[in-house]
């Protein structure tokens, strides 16, 4: 599997990479992750990413839940076009598969344009490694397209610090 990774993450590192193209698309919009059922902790670790190496708001979820309730705003609200769905999916069911394409479709039929991550890999583990990469890689490429530092972390520093002063009070009221 490691050999493997390293091919993966020489073609993630290319300047023409998936990574850098999805990094473009959602420079400017407020990405709402998706992940497939065995995909959702790699959406999570993806928005986390965005959220702290890119500074910027992103949301995570999973399919087919999204199915249910979340394609109503993503239909209906005339604020859909401020948000870009990222769909990271392990194409290794065909059920959940077909069912990502029929959503996918659904968003692009109310105008939007959904980023189609699909994992790679010879099992559940290894696709998930390079989902990982993948979403780590677009946060650092979409830092830098946003001129931000990825290393600062003084919003995090200030929390801590905020929550430490809010206790130290109480403890000595």
């Amino acid at each position: 599997m490691i050999p493997r990774l390293r091919e993966y993450q020489s073609g993630i590192e290319d300047e023409n990479s998936e990574a850098w193209n999805v990094a473009n698309a959602v420079d400017g919009k407020v990405p709402v992750i998706y992940g497939t059922p065995d995909m959702e902790a790699v959406a999570v670790r993806m928005k986390n990413q965005l959220n702290e190496n890119s500074k910027m708001v992103a949301f995570s979820g999973v399919l087919p839940e999204f199915n249910h309730n979340e394609i109503v705003g993503w239909y209906d609200d005339r604020q859909r076009r401020n948000f870009i769905p990222i769909v990271i999916n392990d194409n290794s069911l065909e059920e959940i598969d077909k069912m990502v394409h029929a959503t996918t479709d659904v968003l692009s039929s109310r105008g939007l344009r959904p980023v189609y991550i699909e994992t790679c890999g010879e099992c559940l583990l290894e696709r998930m490694i390079f989902g990982i990469m993948v979403g780590d890689h677009i946060s650092l490429y979409l830092a830098a397209i946003r001129g931000v530092d990825p290393c600062n972390v003084d919003p995090i520093t200030d929390i801590k610090s905020r929550i430490k002063g809010v206790f130290s009070k109480r403890m000595f009221q």
